[in-house]
């Protein structure tokens, strides 16, 4: 792999650190529009951009109609959610649709992204459950197809088990690309594949192309997807819903153009969040994709200063590739 220096951050006239990675444009049939960086076809694991292929079952299995699932819950299955207050009651509201409970989610327990949520916790001396996870939406999902397919539920992650065949069939299917051929686990637990960035953008945005109400749930409610203040959805929200992203672990995001039909990869090797907000926005930005950049999500994320804790500006982040590159490559 040749990984391209895609940012750095100066404080006063020094450099202070670096960041590489790889930024891949693709079209829906794997052709690269453009690259900063070649991974070499390197396979990285899609962590939570797999989201929304892995709802895909839902919908197939007749799960989404026999349980009364709706859009609000679909997004729940495609996100990675902060356990706001709005996302921890679609989730109890799945439970009562499903008769599906806490104890079946096996997805581990982390503290509350929603620090308001996080402090309520606290101040009531509420137990954590699995419910807060940013991925028991995932889970609940996949949980629902077992339901409805009459499949064991104690075993849902196990790679063998018919569910999560099922969901690499559907990635094989959207990304052309064996993903049983690199295979790990996510943070929640539920199996991860190793798919090539310009494969990963391709069935990301097939998917969205091909399905209609994954596509919807995601327009319809973005702030479900991720939350308050997060960059998949502040983009969803900030394109009117023209522009689908998704976020995932490890300094990865994936930003689909329905009109265009194109999709933007972009992962960060170091992983920082903030450095991957700035890159994905800025090449969005030099793209000229439909984004408002007044919107408070987005001009919040896309702040390059680096500030004292009295606001003083110390420094910025500069973001190091150009549209004079993605016009000609």
């Amino acid at each position: 792999m040749k990984a391209e220096l895609l940012a750095r951050v100066k404080r006063g006239s020094l450099t202070e650190r670096e960041y590489t990675g790889f930024i891949c444009l693709v079209d829906q049939d794997e052709n690269i529009i453009y690259q900063a960086g070649d991974s070499c076809d390197q396979p990285f694991f899609m962590r939570s951009c797999a989201k929304p292929l892995q709802a895909l079952p839902v919908l197939k299995s007749g799960a989404f109609e026999s349980f009364g699932i709706d859009l609000k819950d679909l997004a729940i299955f495609s996100s990675s959610h902060s356990a706001s207050k709005e996302h921890i009651e679609v989730i109890k509201s799945i439970f009562e649709k499903t008769k599906l409970c806490e104890n079946d989610l096996q997805c581990g327990f982390h503290e509350p992204i929603d620090a308001d949520m996080k402090n309520f916790l606290i101040k009531n001396g509420i137990n954590n459950s699995p419910i807060y996870h940013n991925c028991s939406g995932k889970h609940l999902g996949m949980l629902s197809v077992c339901l409805k397919m009459g499949w064991d539920r104690k075993n849902y992650l196990e790679p063998e088990h018919p569910l999560q065949q099922e969901i690499f069939s559907v990635l094989k299917e959207f990304c052309g690309f064996d993903p049983e051929k690199f295979i790990s686990y996510d943070g929640c637990g539920a199996p991860v594949s190793g798919i090539p960035l310009s494969k990963m953008g391709a069935g990301f945005l097939k998917l969205f192309l091909a399905e209609e109400k994954i596509k919807q749930a995601y327009v319809s409610y973005p702030e479900l997807i991720g939350g308050k203040g997060r960059l998949d959805s502040s983009i969803i929200e900030a394109s009117g819903g023209e522009l689908i992203a998704k976020t995932g672990a490890d300094g990865l995001c994936i930003v689909a153009n329905i009109a265009k039909k194109q999709a933007l990869v972009v992962k960060v090797l170091d992983s920082n969040i903030n450095i991957r907000s700035l890159i994905v926005l800025d090449a969005l930005a030099l793209l000229k994709w439909e984004l408002d950049f007044e919107h408070a999500g987005i001009k919040k994320l896309f702040d390059p200063f680096i500030r004292t804790s009295s606001g003083i500006i110390a420094g910025r982040t500069e973001t190091l590739f150009s549209l004079e590159q993605i016009k000609t490559k």
